[in-house]
């Protein structure tokens, strides 16, 4: 009885969540995972036909901690406090507070190498008590933190349907109090692919929940497509957004992160978003 109980709020979330958007079963992905020998959900929120794609809507339902994925938005927080004051110069606190850093680092830097050490640093710079605010604005997951580690350690937690609105609301640049700046700096250090037929931004972390290992899966694309402006009737790129997580659950030992690109890749090419 009680399963049944958390199961119905966890649909309600779900539903809640992508109630402007018709949502679709996406069962074939599920060949995509069989492929990898992982198992875990995948979904697709296709901006321009407002519709929700899905494959294992429990698992996408699922709360569990960011992990790294969290570096997102503590980029965002740590430029709009100005705990980072530029994204291309050296941080003065780092060659003061952390001899393990590279004096010489950069925001930028740090996001890509996923640097533990500086976010660590940068959430204690920014300060749990600061932090708490942006997150209670922002609505970010269920918005709890303490003094330690709280996007491992499990006080902190997002669901992958969650994390797909969060992509939805960085893109437009939509969160509360938070500057177009911020935002889309940190959309630029997500930036993995670029052609003139597509951008592609995201972010592949492993994580650990429940003491079992999990890969997140979080970022957007554009698409690029001409079309004749029926007014001026010249060819434009219309742009055509498409907002993804994926969550890898319970993973083996040799499933590498690697793996979790190429399951996405094939998925993105399923739905059409890559060629």
């Amino acid at each position: 009885m009680q399963r049944h109980f958390i199961l119905a709020i966890i649909s309600i979330i779900f539903f809640a969540s992508c109630s402007d958007s018709r949502i679709t079963d996406q069962d074939s992905w599920g060949k995509i995972f069989e492929k990898y020998q992982a198992k875990g959900g995948f979904e697709i929120l296709d901006n321009n036909k407002e519709i929700v794609n899905y494959y294992n809507r429990l698992a996408c339902s699922k709360p569990l901690p960011p992990g790294q994925t969290f570096y997102i938005i503590s980029s965002i927080i740590g430029l709009e406090s100005s705990a980072v004051l530029e994204d291309n110069k050296p941080i003065l606190w780092v060659s003061k507070m952390n001899d393990s850093l590279d004096k010489n680092g950069t925001i930028r830097t740090f996001y890509k190498e996923n640097n533990t050490a500086f976010f660590n640093q940068l959430a204690k710079e920014i300060s749990p008590l600061k932090m708490k605010e942006y997150l209670d604005t922002i609505k970010y997951g269920n918005m709890e933190v303490n003094n330690e580690l709280y996007w491992q350690d499990g006080t902190l937690t997002i669901s992958p349907d969650e994390q797909v609105g969060l992509m939805k609301r960085i893109y437009f640049n939509q969160l509360p109090f938070i500057s177009t700046r911020s935002t889309t700096i940190v959309k630029s250090m997500m930036q993995e692919e670029n052609t003139d037929e597509i951008k592609l931004y995201y972010q592949i972390s492993p994580v650990v929940d429940s003491g079992k290992n999990n890969i997140w899966i979080v970022g957007f694309a554009e698409n690029f497509n001409p079309l004749k402006n029926p007014v001026s009737h010249k060819i434009e790129n219309k742009v055509h957004p498409f907002f993804f997580t994926g969550l890898i659950q319970d993973v083996p030992a040799d499933f590498s992160l690697q793996n979790a690109k190429s399951l996405m890749m094939d998925i993105l090419k399923e739905y059409q978003i890559l060629k």
